[in-house]
C-alpha cells in the first residue's frame, strides 16, 4: 500500500516542474513532423470543408457567415474530445512516474493537456481572423469571450480529471468515452441551430450536454452576439467541473493509482 500523499500549497518548485514538463510536451509536437503546427489547422479545415459541403444547403441558408459558425463549433468540440482522450491515456501511462517521483500528480495531468490547449488557442485565433473577414469581430465581444475561453479550459481539465480517475478503476471507461465522443459531434449544435430541432431535443442537447452552452456562448461572441443565459451558464459550468474535478482528484488519486 502506498502512503497517502498529504496535499500542500503550490510552491515555486511545483510551478517550475509544470513549466519543464510542459516544455517537454511541446518539444514532441514537431518531432519527425514536416508540417509541424500546421496540423493544428488542417484537421479543422478538412472537417469544415466536409460539413459545409454536406449541410450548407439544409442548415446554412439562414445562418450568416455559416463557415465561421461551423468552424467555431468544430474547434471547440474537437478540443474537448481530443483533450479528454489524450489526458485519460496519458494519465494511465504516467502511473509509474506518479509512483516513483515527488512531482505533484495534478501537474503531470496538466502538462499532458498543454498540447491540446495550445492547438485550441491557435485554432481560435484563426476563428477570430475569419470573424474579422466577415465583419463580425468586435473588441467588446473579444473581451467578453476571454472568461468563456478560460472557463472552457478549466471545464476540460475538471472533466478530464474525473474521466482519468474513472478509467483507473475500469478500463472500459476509455472505450465508452470513445463511443460517446463520436456522438458528441451530433448532439452539439455544430452544423445546426438549436431552433432547428424539436423542443424536447433542444432541451436535451442544451441541458444534458455541458459542451453546448460553451459552444453557443463563445460562437455567439465571435459572431458579434451576446447571450446572457448561455454566458452565465458556461461560467458556472467551468467553476463547477473544476471544483468537482479537483475534489475528486484529491480524494481518489491514491486509490486510483493503486487500482491502475
Amino acid at each position: 500500500m502506498m502512503e497517502k500523499r498529504v496535499e500542500r500549497p503550490f510552491t515555486k518548485a511545483d510551478w517550475n516542474s509544470l513549466v519543464e514538463l510542459t516544455r517537454a510536451q511541446f518539444k514532441l509536437i514537431d518531432h519527425n513532423s514536416i508540417l509541424g503546427f500546421l496540423w493544428s489547422f488542417l484537421g479543422p479545415l478538412a472537417m469544415l470543408a466536409v460539413t459545409y459541403a454536406i449541410f450548407s444547403a439544409r442548415f446554412g441558408e439562414n445562418i450568416p457567415a455559416y463557415p465561421l459558425y461551423l468552424l467555431v463549433g468544430i474547434v471547440m468540440v474537437n478540443c474537448f474530445v481530443n483533450s479528454t482522450a489524450q489526458i485519460m491515456a496519458s494519465f494511465y501511462c504516467a502511473i509509474p512516474l506518479m509512483i516513483n517521483t515527488t512531482v505533484r500528480r495534478e501537474i503531470i495531468l496538466a502538462s499532458h493537456a498543454s498540447i491540446s490547449l495550445y492547438k485550441f488557442l491557435l485554432e481560435l485565433l484563426f476563428c477570430l481572423v475569419l470573424s474579422f473577414f466577415y465583419g463580425k469581430f468586435s473588441p467588446t465581444m473579444f473581451v467578453l469571450a476571454l472568461p468563456i475561453v478560460l472557463s472552457f479550459i478549466v471545464f476540460i481539465l475538471g472533466a478530464s480529471a474525473i474521466l482519468s480517475l474513472a478509467n483507473c478503476f475500469a478500463r472500459d471507461v476509455e472505450h465508452l468515452w470513445m463511443l460517446l465522443s463520436r456522438l458528441l459531434f451530433f448532439v452539439t449544435p455544430i452544423f445546426y441551430e438549436l431552433k432547428d430541432i424539436s423542443s424536447w431535443a433542444r432541451q436535451l442537447v442544451y441541458w444534458c450536454n455541458p459542451v453546448t452552452p460553451f459552444v453557443v456562448s463563445l460562437r455567439g461572441l465571435i459572431m458579434g452576439r451576446f447571450d446572457m443565459t448561455s454566458y452565465l451558464h458556461s461560467l458556472s459550468l467551468g467553476v463547477f467541473f473544476l471544483a468537482l474535478g479537483i475534489g475528486a482528484f484529491w480524494s481518489l488519486e491514491d486509490t486510483a493509482v493503486e487500482r491502475a
